[in-house]
């Protein structure tokens, strides 16, 4: 599973980078169109989601590079997978 999400050019991460967008103000229309565009960028060009949004000028409108850092975390996105498997997992 991991070998997968990182063969994925970061693109699990672009719900969080348009939720991320939305909160900060873009309407969700524009968001999901702007990162749509960027992902199909970095599925063209074989490079990370995290590196096109990084260099994109209407997302470091409103995206600080720690917050960009954030979105993209693994570690973070993974962190509450042991709880979700135990409150799904049938009771001794």
């Amino acid at each position: 599973m991991l070998s997968r999400l990182m063969g994925a050019r970061g693109l699990p991460f672009s719900e969080g980078l348009l939720l991320s967008l939305v909160k900060k103000g873009m309407s969700r229309k524009e968001a999901y169109a702007l990162v749509r565009r960027l992902a199909a960028e970095a599925e063209r060009n074989e490079v990370e989601l995290k590196e096109v949004a990084a260099t994109n000028p209407e997302v470091l409108k409103l995206l600080a590079p720690k917050e960009l850092e954030a979105i993209f975390d693994l570690k973070a996105a993974l962190s509450r997978v042991p709880e979700i498997f135990q409150r799904f997992s049938p009771p001794e």
